[in-house]
């Protein structure tokens, strides 16, 4: 997909992140129209992981700041799908991964929401997880500030699916919704 991954993209891969600053990166997603046998359908791709886009990996991230990264958006916009169903940006965008994370800090980053205009129709989506959006992954967090932050939905932390996390001796504090889960936002989610 295009766009994802401004810092930092991870696929299939076990890394080790250790005394790292990921700074003032940003992940935009690009948009396309189409009408066919009378169905208008607009595709987004990218968006994700202005920070961090991890797929498919394990990474271990330690000493680490994440900070001032943005994200615009993400999904696939399509009249026939709901667009609540769709994968959202963030700073980092974890799907189908096992994130190991202690001791670090993911301030001041925004997820924002994308709009497009077809035919005189806004259709928006995206701007979910502004420190950190996880899809069917799951996240142990240790020691770990998230501040400051910012998002449509899930200011600090946007646990999506079957994810599960276990957080301790973490503060979350500061962060900003619009619209749900200042802090967090869980959704079919275990913690």
């Amino acid at each position: 997909r295009d766009g994802n991954g401004g810092g930092l993209y991870m696929h299939d891969s076990s890394s080790r992140i250790q005394d790292t600053i990921v700074q003032d990166n940003q992940s935009i997603a690009t948009c396309i129209s189409k009408i066919q046998d009378g169905s208008m359908s607009v595709v987004c791709a990218g968006g994700d992981g202005a920070g961090l886009y991890v797929e498919a990996s394990s990474p271990s991230i330690s000493g680490s700041t994440v900070k001032a990264n943005e994200g615009f958006g993400d999904g696939h916009l399509n009249s026939n799908v709901p667009l609540d169903t769709q994968p959202d940006g963030a700073v980092i965008f974890a799907t189908g991964s096992d994130l190991n994370i202690l001791g670090s800090e993911f301030s001041g980053n925004t997820a924002n929401e994308v709009c497009v205009v077809v035919l005189g129709v806004q259709i928006c989506n995206g701007g979910e997880g502004g420190g950190l959006l996880l899809d069917d992954s799951s996240l142990t967090m240790e020691d770990t500030t998230i501040s400051g932050n910012s998002a449509e939905d899930g200011g600090g932390l946007s646990l999506q699916g079957v994810s599960e996390a276990d957080l301790s001796g973490c503060t979350i504090k500061e962060n900003v919704a619009i619209d749900d889960g200042g802090g967090i936002l869980l959704n079919d989610t275990s913690v």
